[in-house]
């Protein structure tokens, strides 16, 4: 169990999880109970930045735990550009090797931590992400407060799915991402069954070139009886006070 990554700041006793329109990419921050700011994944460029600012206090430059959940670019590629404008209190990641990330690292003096399967993060007041795959420096997590549940899948997700719903015990979601910003097989049928959210969350930018989601993916989600939301309309925020995640 991992803990301690910030002060305790003025809070509601919510849990927020926005997913941020950051174009192509991804990245997803989450608001504790207890005021802490976790950002999952950094988007493929600066544009994290402007979506941090919509997200976060103007005067607020602190990410306390920075979680990658894979080394590709619509992930990572953003990182440096949130190491340079915020203070970075700690970095969470499955140990892939991305060197202008390792150098950022580095350059901030922030302690990292390589999380293997079933490994869990506290991130205060009640909540937590725990680790339900990992995979050649790639990871999926389950975040959770109370009886809400989000899950996190990373790109690199596609093909492994069953190898996830063998080492989970239970994907079951409020929301789940959907890898690889909806793309054709990104997300099987099997999974959703299992997973069954209410909300599938595509992290996709507007007028992309390949044209994503796929509408096969669309029918899939829409046949589990989930409903699609998409970054490319802009973030997408949800929150829960202990029950499970609703729509801001």
């Amino acid at each position: 169990m991992l803990a301690g990554y910030a002060a305790r700041r003025e809070s509601d006793a919510s849990m927020r999880v926005t997913f941020l329109d950051v174009g192509d990419g991804r990245a997803i921050l989450i608001q504790t109970p207890d005021g802490k700011h976790v950002l999952i994944d950094a988007g493929e460029d600066a544009s994290v930045l402007r979506a941090l600012g919509r997200a976060m206090s103007f005067y607020d430059r602190t990410i306390d735990l920075l979680v990658l959940t894979d080394t590709d670019q619509a992930s990572t590629s953003g990182a440096p550009d949130v190491f340079a404008r915020y203070r970075v209190r700690g970095v969470a990641d499955a140990g892939g090797e991305n060197k202008v990330v390792e150098r950022s690292i580095a350059n901030a003096g922030a302690p990292e931590t390589i999380l293997g399967l079933n490994d869990a993060i506290d991130l205060g007041g009640g909540a937590s992400a725990k680790v339900i795959f990992v995979r050649d420096g790639m990871l999926a997590l389950e975040i959770s407060y109370g009886a809400a549940r989000a899950a996190i899948l990373p790109d690199g997700m596609t093909g492994n799915e069953e190898n996830m719903l063998a080492a989970a015990t239970d994907v079951a979601s409020d929301v789940l991402l959907v890898p690889h910003a909806g793309a054709k097989l990104s997300v099987s049928d099997t999974f959703l069954s299992a997973a069954h959210p209410a909300y599938a969350v595509i992290s996709v930018g507007s007028k992309n070139r390949y044209g994503y989601p796929d509408k096969t993916t669309l029918d899939a989600i829409a046949g589990s009886g989930a409903r699609t939301v998409e970054t490319s309309s802009g973030d997408i925020g949800f929150v829960s006070d202990g029950t499970p995640f609703r729509r801001e």
